[in-house]
């Protein structure tokens, strides 16, 4: 049986996961936010981040996970 402290360090372990990614996907931001720039393009995206919802939307815990991922957006259209 798992103890409390355990549920714990496997929490942590994500959190680590979760914070790499998120570094990865904001450099990968940054080069899009170039792009766009170059192209003369709007920061935002409505139809690409309704796609991306439409995606979450699928997941086991769709509120949750779409609340998170319009702050992970709105925290991209920043770096942009």
């Amino acid at each position: 049986m798992k103890t409390l402290m355990d549920m714990r360090k496997r929490i942590d372990e994500v959190d680590a996961r979760i914070m790499r990614l998120l570094e990865v996907r904001f450099k990968v931001v940054k080069d899009i936010g170039k792009e766009k720039r170059l192209l003369g393009l709007p920061v935002r995206n409505a139809k690409r981040e309704s796609e991306i919802l439409a995606k979450v939307r699928e997941c086991e815990h769709p509120a949750q996970m779409a609340n998170i991922f319009k702050k992970i957006m709105s925290e991209s259209r920043r770096l942009e």
